[in-house]
Order: structure tokens, then C-alpha cells, then sequence
């Protein structure tokens, strides 16, 4: 085993979303922050021009390789799993993950990735607030939070989605004819849907619609699956990217990051090498842990040598569902068009909100809605060519409390890297299975009064909706894995949760853009303590 020498006033774990708003915090307060990263990178070879979508599509002559990949690898085959949706192009996210992040489960699908920018690489840019009553549940304090939110925005650029804060938003992106009629549906009974506690909305969108610094404004390609050209997507290697022109900043990719072990007044962290295999020490002052949910919880497990021990985990629920926009039949969608959700469905649930993502189809290809036809594939094939500009994919979220339904367990395997692997543990929850039918049964009429008729309700496996949260759950007593409501580690001095596994509460929402001004927090906090 090899040791370094130089102690990092930080060492900050991941380069994803948490990671590095964590890191530039820490610089921008004078601190040395050392990062640790495993840091995949795209190596397909593919290049995408700087086209519409249906200008590649009748003027580029090498498309089987820009979209289906070579040997086909942008063909998904069997059960869906989560990444399924990934393109050719960033089919890396989710390189090694079988090898670094192995996993058993009787029904649970993990989605995981070890590439620079970690799971904010494949991100759909969806930002959205927590409410006061959301955070509180999540276990954290809405005063704290509000600072921090109006910092991301400042940092990332957020198109408008009818905040009521006065943050810094960008101005929102145009929708498509199709979204356009499904707005006018909506205002026509908005009376109707208010006073049933429904309300339809933009998608608030981590997306610049001008210019910011080096990135340039959207510009309605509809290749928000296939490449980030333009940088107008934020993508965290893209705040990387910056932080490494920070004198005080040093980055260290191929490290998995196996566990840590404080001594005295500093810590010890151990990675392993990925080409070489072999263990490197680090060492900081403070540690900063963002591997996501689960590379968090792995390495906290493995430092506090706690193998079997179960652990309690959050996860939404997530369904989607085809649907055909009536008023969208026999007509021509618009051709500058976005990817990314355009519209947001926020339904009121007893004390939640559920939402549901309004996505309209064309750059993802008919062989992925031919896929899940019941017709056979000639039939189906014609029938999509005609109804594709007619097609709406509807994602819908459903908030997730603890109850201890779902739960992991670190366990030792002799045949991984490195000598363990999660287990993933599930059981049926009657009373949610009969609220989730409940829900579905509501979205669909919801949906008929918009226009849009349902085809299929496909309800993907659990762990599917990539909403990861509450393994090591902030708590006001220093109980064993459990996290204070500053972001360290119970009983430890100097390690700090800066990704999801700390919220108490998962809200249907996406956690991201919270998940992001909390390492802020955290890592604000963590500076107060020097």
C-alpha cells in the first residue's frame, strides 16, 4: 500500500452533482480540497454535429453508429433496467458498476455511475424546490435551505417554473405545438383541476436560455439525450472542468475511494486504484463524502466495519405511460423542440405531492416505442411513423416515506474487488400498492380531460426511478449511522454527508437540485467548525 505525504484541508469524494457544489464552496472559503474520482469518460468515438435532430437525421449519412452504436449497444434487449434509457453516447455512465458496485436483490434495480459527473451526467436537469413542509420532513431547516437554493440558482442557471422565491431564474424555454395543446386543455378547465388540488406547470429546468460564461444558450436541437455540444444542460463536469483552474484544487481520477479511518486530528482514506489494483492513502483534515446514496453508504459501512447491518432506504415509486395527444393527430410537431420535460403535473395527496413529467417523443427513435407495442413489429413500426408527432411520455413520480419496506445490508464477498457487496431486501407494502393503483387511477382521468389517452401504464422495477435517499438519515441524537443536522457523521469528528442518504423524506420531486444546496450548506457548516 502506498502513502501520500500532503494533508488536504478537504478531501471530497465524487465529482457528481453533490461533489463538486461542495468543492467550489470550500475553495471559494480559501480551503485545499483534494478530489477523489473514479472519472469514466466517453470513449465511443461518437461525434455528434452541431445539428437538429431532423437535420442530422436527413443529411448525415453515419447514423447507425450516432444512434444505435457500435455493435448495436443503444438497442436495449430483455427486462427493462434502469439505464435503459441511456444513448450510445453515454452508455459510459454506467461503465464498471458491475465490477465496482456489485449488488444482489430480489427485485430492487440500482442505478449507479462512476463516470466524471457521476449520475448528474445522465441528469434530466429537473429542479425543483422543496416546500417548508418538505424540507422540515426531509430533516432539514427551511431558513438554511432558502440561502443555499438562491446559490445554486446563481451558480447553475434555473429556468423559470413558477417559483414563488425571488432567486435569479432564466427565462423559460419555448414548448412545442404538442405541450402547447396541452396547456390550452388545461386552462380551459383550470377552474376544474384547482379545486381538485391540481395544477399543471413548467418545468422548472437546470437549462440556460441565454448566454452564462462558457456556456452557450439552448438552442432547441432536441439532442438533450445524446450530447451537451452547447453546455446548456449543466452538467457537473462542466463545474469541474472550472475548479480545476483553482490553484488550491487538485483532482484524482481511476480512485475508488474503499473507506476512511480518522487518527488523531486527521484522516486516512484508502482507494483503490482502477487500472493498477493497487491501495493509495490520502489524507485531510476533513472528508467530504458524495459518492451518491450507495457509494456513500458502502464506504461509511465498510470505515465503521458494520457488514450486516440493515439499513433503512428511500426510494419514489415510478411509472410512465405513452399516451396519444388527440389534438395533436395527423399534424407535424414543431421542429425546434426540447428533449427535456416540458410540463409538470403536481397532484395533491393527502399531505404530498405527486408530479408527473410531460415529455414529447422524437429523438429517442420509434424502436423504443415498436418495443413495447403489443402489435408485431411490421404493423407497429407503420403505426408509430403516423403517430409518433402525436406521442407524449408521461413520467410519474409517487413520494416515498420511511417505513422500513425497503432496506439494505453491506455483506463480505470473497469474489468482488473489494471483498463485499449490498444487498438489496424488499417487501410488499399492501397499503402503498393499493395508494399507488389509486394514483394511477386519477393521473389517467386527469389525463383524458387533457386530451391525452392513455395507452399503457408500464410500472418499472423498484430502485428504477434513480430518487435515492435515507440510509444514513439526520437525526437529533448522535446514534450510529445516522447523520446530525449539520451533515456529520454520528460519531464521527471530522466526516460529513453531502449527497441524499441523509433526508428522512423523499419527496416525489426530484431530489437533485436540494440534494445540491444541501452539500452547500453542509460544506458551509463544515467550515464554521474550523
Amino acid at each position: 500500500m502506498m502513502n501520500t505525504s500532503k494533508i488536504f484541508d478537504y478531501i471530497v469524494v465524487g465529482s457528481g452533482c453533490t461533489g463538486v457544489q461542495s468543492a467550489q464552496t470550500l475553495l471559494e472559503n480559501g480551503a485545499q480540497v483534494l478530489m477523489l474520482d473514479v472519472g469514466n469518460e466517453d470513449e465511443s468515438g461518437i461525434n455528434f454535429p452541431n445539428k437538429n435532430f431532423l437535420n442530422i437525421r436527413k443529411e448525415n449519412t453515419n447514423q447507425t453508429e450516432l444512434f444505435l452504436g457500435k455493435n448495436y449497444i443503444g438497442i436495449p434487449w430483455g427486462e427493462l433496467k434502469p439505464g435503459y434509457h441511456l444513448t450510445p453516447s453515454r452508455k459510459y455512465v454506467i461503465r464498471d458498476t458491475e465490477e465496482l458496485a456489485p449488488y444482489t436483490s430480489n427485485e430492487f434495480e440500482v442505478f449507479e455511475s462512476f463516470a466524471k459527473g457521476g449520475l448528474g451526467t445522465a441528469w434530466g436537469t429537473g429542479s425543483y424546490l422543496f416546500t417548508k413542509e418538505e424540507l422540515e420532513k426531509s430533516g432539514l431547516s427551511p431558513d438554511e435551505m432558502d440561502s443555499a437554493y438562491k446559490t445554486m440558482f446563481e451558480r447553475i442557471g434555473i429556468t423559470e417554473g413558477n417559483h414563488a422565491n425571488n432567486y435569479p431564474e432564466e427565462v423559460p424555454l419555448e414548448t412545442d405545438k404538442s405541450i402547447q395543446k396541452i396547456q390550452k386543455s388545461y386552462h380551459k378547465n383550470q377552474k376544474y383541476f384547482n379545486t381538485k388540488e391540481i395544477h399543471l406547470k413548467r418545468t422548472p429546468l437546470a437549462v440556460i436560455s441565454s448566454p452564462k460564461e462558457n456556456r452557450k444558450a439552448y438552442e432547441y436541437n432536441d439532442m438533450d439525450f445524446w450530447h451537451d455540444n452547447n453546455k446548456s444542460a449543466y452538467r457537473p463536469w462542466i463545474t469541474l472542468n472550472e475548479l480545476k483552474n483553482n490553484k488550491n484544487f487538485s483532482y484524482v481520477n481511476n480512485a475508488y475511494v474503499y473507506g476512511y479511518k480518522e487518527v488523531e486530528n486527521q484522516i486516512e482514506v484508502t482507494i483503490i486504484h482502477t487500472k493498477t489494483q493497487e491501495k493509495v492513502v490520502y489524507f485531510c483534515k476533513k472528508l467530504m463524502l458524495g459518492a451518491s446514496v450507495f457509494g456513500t453508504t458502502r464506504i461509511v459501512l465498510r470505515s465503521t466495519n458494520n457488514y450486516n447491518k440493515k439499513l433503512s432506504l428511500l426510494c419514489n415509486s415510478y411509472f410512465y405511460i405513452p399516451c396519444i395527444n388527440l389534438k395533436m393527430l395527423g399534424k407535424l410537431n414543431s421542429k425546434k423542440k426540447i428533449g427535456l420535460s416540458q410540463l409538470t403535473l403536481y397532484i395533491k395527496n393527502k399531505k404530498h405531492l405527486e408530479i408527473a413529467n410531460f415529455f414529447t417523443y422524437r429523438s429517442l427513435l420509434l424502436f423504443k416505442l415498436v418495443k413495447e407495442s403489443p402489435l408485431n413489429i411490421k404493423v407497429s413500426r407503420l403505426l408509430f411513423k403516423f403517430l409518433h408527432s402525436s406521442i407524449v411520455i408521461v413520467g410519474f413520480h409517487i413520494s416515498k416515506t420511511q417505513n422500513h419496506t425497503d432496506q439494505l445490508i453491506l455483506e463480505k464477498d470473497d469474489t468482488t474487488i473489494t471483498n463485499d457487496k449490498l444487498r438489496f431486501i424488499t417487501t410488499e407494502n399492501n397499503e402503498e400498492k393499493t395508494q399507488e393503483k389509486g394514483l394511477i387511477k386519477r393521473l389517467k382521468k386527469i389525463l383524458f380531460k387533457l386530451k391525452c389517452i392513455p395507452l399503457k401504464v408500464i410500472q418499472t422495477p423498484k430502485g428504477s426511478s434513480i430518487h435515492y435517499a435515507g440510509t444514513l438519515p439526520f437525526s437529533n441524537d448522535e446514534k450510529p449511522l445516522t447523520t446530525n443536522l449539520n451533515g456529520k457523521l454520528s460519531g464521527s469528528n471530522n466526516v460529513y454527508i453531502i449527497d441524499a442518504s441523509s433526508f428522512t423524506f423523499l419527496p416525489a420531486k426530484g431530489v437533485t437540485l436540494t440534494a445540491m444546496a444541501n452539500a452547500h450548506r453542509v460544506s458551509l457548516k463544515s467550515l464554521e467548525n474550523d
